[in-house]
This record gives structure tokens, C-alpha cells and sequence, in this order.
């Protein structure tokens, strides 16, 4: 973020030499202030990414416990169904009741 910055106002430095020279030192005074509020924004963008980061963080172990719960609650109801299904063969089947 930096060099693509400091590349940005290179390049507008020299083209508004070539274009207007008187120009470009009076937006050199104002240099500084453009460079302190460049670094303001950079600080606002690393605080505001290190924030996103760790709410998906958090997102994605909600996420986890979420699915590793549906896991154990479908395993659970596969398991119930395959009992209720042998019993129900148990007590259906012919001859072995007799």
C-alpha cells in the first residue's frame, strides 16, 4: 500500500512538472499534509482489517460447532432408524417367534 502510494505521487510530481510547473510547487507545500492523511488511512485500514479478521475468525469456529453438531445429530437419527428397522425385521420375520 505504501510504495503505491509514494508511485502514485511520483508520477503526479512529474507530470505536473511537465504540464504546469507552477502548479505542482504549490501542491508540493501541501505535500506533507496529503502524506500524513495517507498515513492516517493506511492505520484506519490495517485496524479495520485486523477487526474483520477476527470476526471471521470467530464466524468460522461458530461455524464449525454448527456443522460438527448436525454431523453428530444425523449420525444419531441413522443410528436410531437402523435399530427401529432391526427390530421391526426381528419381530416380522417368520419362524423365528414360533
Amino acid at each position: 500500500m505504501f510504495c503505491q502510494s509514494a508511485s502514485a505521487i511520483l508520477a503526479g510530481v512529474i507530470i505536473g512538472f511537465i504540464y504546469s510547473w507552477e502548479l505542482t510547487l504549490c501542491i508540493l507545500g501541501f505535500a506533507p499534509f496529503l502524506i500524513i492523511s495517507g498515513l492516517f488511512e493506511m492505520r484506519m485500514m490495517s485496524g479495520a482489517a485486523k477487526d474483520r479478521t477476527a470476526a471471521l475468525e470467530g464466524a468460522g469456529k461458530v461455524r464449525f460447532e454448527a456443522m460438527t453438531l448436525v454431523r453428530v445429530q444425523y449420525r444419531f437419527g441413522a443410528r436410531r432408524n437402523r435399530f427401529i428397522r432391526l427390530c421391526l425385521c426381528q419381530t416380522l420375520s417368520p419362524g423365528k417367534n414360533e
